[in-house]
């Protein structure tokens, strides 16, 4: 008799038990501590059965690391829809990602998780800075589509944008502020100002944020 084969949603609810463990114990031991025969051990399974759901602990690291960004996505993404003008509407989006890392710095075992990932260029990371990056071009073209951000590529602003606010995180800000440097607030407020058309109106504000509504 052949042997029993999970079903596709079977191994989606295996491979998000093994997950959510992975990160409860990452976040009190550790990633680096936190190895797989203690994530089988906290689901009662083999070690060999780990494997039939990850390739490697990378992988489960970087499942973990998704896990941790994904309500960022979501929180970002609902902040570039809501009614507004472009400024509004982007400063919201730039807070949504930095609450959400407010809150991840929280735990320090977790934060050395996600800057490990960011600072080796894991894959999770990179795809979760493409949509970043796609979420804030999407609300810069809209902006210049009614006049209240000057033209240019809009990719290229919104990677100019996350670079510059970036320059603002726990990474590099303890020299800064110790100097004077810069707050994540000045540091849009310099952003926008440095993509504010010259002869944006107060109707062209209106306008987009009917457009947004809309959207």
């Amino acid at each position: 008799m052949s042997a029993h084969r999970s079903t596709p949603l079977q191994r989606r609810d295996s491979r998000r038990r093994v997950v959510e463990t992975a990160l409860r114990l990452s976040a009190r031991l550790g990633y680096r501590k936190t190895t797989v025969a203690d994530i089988a051990h906290e689901l009662s399974m083999s070690p060999a059965n780990i494997y039939r759901f990850f390739r490697s602990k990378r992988a489960i690291d970087e499942a973990v690391v998704g896990e941790l960004l994904a309500e960022t996505l979501v929180r970002a993404i609902e902040a570039a829809r809501r009614a507004g003008s472009t400024a509004e509407r982007l400063r919201a989006v730039l807070r949504a990602i930095d609450c959400r890392h407010a809150s991840r710095l929280a735990n320090e075992k977790l934060d050395d998780l996600v800057v490990t990932a960011g600072r080796e260029g894991w894959a999770v990371m990179l795809e979760h800075r493409r949509r970043l990056t796609r979420i804030v071009r999407w609300v810069i073209a809209s902006g210049q589509m009614t006049g209240e951000l000057r033209g240019g590529d809009a990719a290229v602003l919104a990677r100019c944008v996350l670079v510059a606010v970036d320059g603002c995180s726990k990474l590099s800000t303890l020299l800064d502020r110790a100097a004077g440097g810069p707050t994540r607030e000045q540091m849009m407020d310099f952003c926008l100002s440095a993509m504010r058309a010259p002869d944006a109106t107060a109707e062209q504000v209106a306008i987009h944020g009917m457009h947004a509504r809309l959207h």
